[in-house]
């Protein structure tokens, strides 16, 4: 971020900048771009704006704040945000209008739950669309349909990592981060946290498969 503006080259993060809008809807390339992307369901997208070189480079974490401490470990660590669990269909059970959408809805969530840990829930969505003639926001994958499928998935992997949390119970497992009894750790106190478990655990939400998380660098570093 601080040598690459001295070597005469344009420089932006989406990540951290205002001006660049989301999904990249009104982004034009100058045939000169270059993208690299932590996650790897954006690189087609990219690639399909004519950036001539797209690069998937996953964030790492901080080598000054994670690194290893000569601590006694025992036990395991799972380090997950399960959240607040949302009723996302609960206004369209209050709206008449919403019923059909509602029963598409119902339909793709019953199947993907079924299925917990495989996580197909686009896949469904497609053909059930396709199935009753409905759409979800729109026939195409709009932001605002991105957005909603987000949301909904966020609900499936809350579901997995209770899932998990139940299962691995009786190992009497210390859960870490908000929405768990225990309750959010600070940020710096994760390093302590990973080097005194014997074992760390991590699950990454469902919807973010393309992606390698932070939390996989974190514990190896």
């Amino acid at each position: 971020e601080k040598g690459i503006p001295y070597a005469g080259i344009v420089w932006d993060a989406w990540i951290q900048s205002p001006r660049m809008p989301p999904r990249f809807e009104h982004y034009q390339p100058t045939g000169k771009d270059a993208a690299f992307v932590f996650d790897r369901s954006l690189m087609e997208g990219l690639k399909a704006k004519g950036v001539a070189r797209v690069e998937y480079l996953p964030a790492c974490c901080d080598l000054e704040l994670f690194k290893p401490m000569d601590l006694p470990k025992r036990g395991i660590s799972f380090y997950a945000t399960p959240g607040e669990e949302k009723d996302l269909l609960g206004p369209l059970r209050q709206d008449a209008r919403g019923a059909g959408l509602l029963k598409l809805l119902e339909a793709c969530l019953t199947e993907q739950e079924a299925d917990l840990f495989h996580y197909r829930l686009p896949e469904i969505l497609a053909t059930q669309e396709m199935k009753t003639g409905g759409f979800l926001v729109s026939k195409d994958m709009t932001p605002a349909k991105e957005t909603l499928i987000r949301e909904l998935s966020l609900g499936i992997s809350r579901k997995q990592r209770l899932a998990v949390a139940e299962v691995l119970a009786p190992l009497r497992i210390k859960l870490w981060g908000e929405g768990w009894g225990r309750g959010k750790a600070p940020y710096e106190s994760l390093p302590e946290i990973v080097n005194r478990a014997a074992v760390n655990l991590s699950v990454t939400k469902c919807h973010a498969l393309g992606s390698v998380p932070p939390r996989v660098f974190e514990v190896m570093a």
